[in-house]
């Protein structure tokens, strides 16, 4: 209690998590650590990412053993080697768009 009071007292604003926090950490990439590449039809990368972000999951740029799920489209390139080769679970462009789709708070991709 006397740490908690001499942080306010040094101007530390304390503040409970909000309910929309709370709510992002549920969907399929909930607390995952996910890997895109390639391209997904009618997703740019970074609505991808903010889609991932929104569920809780963090974003890598190179697939490792600590990856979950490479997000797969078109054109992946080596990271899906890499994925396969370590046992990491790829999801292709159509389950990614189905499993968002069931995701609570879903959205539809911009133009």
């Amino acid at each position: 209690r006397r740490l908690v009071e001499s942080l306010r007292r040094a101007g530390v604003a304390m503040q409970a998590p909000s309910k929309r926090r709370r709510e992002a950490r549920r969907g399929p990439f909930s607390d995952a650590t996910c890997v895109i590449t390639g391209v997904i039809d009618g997703y740019p990368r970074e609505e991808i990412r903010r889609i991932l972000k929104r569920q809780g999951a963090r974003i890598t740029e190179s697939v490792s053993k600590k990856t979950d799920f490479l997000i797969c489209g078109m054109d992946p390139g080596s990271k899906l080697e890499r994925a396969r080769a370590l046992g990491v679970r790829v999801v292709e462009a159509d389950e990614f768009k189905r499993l968002i789709g069931a995701a609570p708070g879903a959205e539809r991709p911009h133009g």
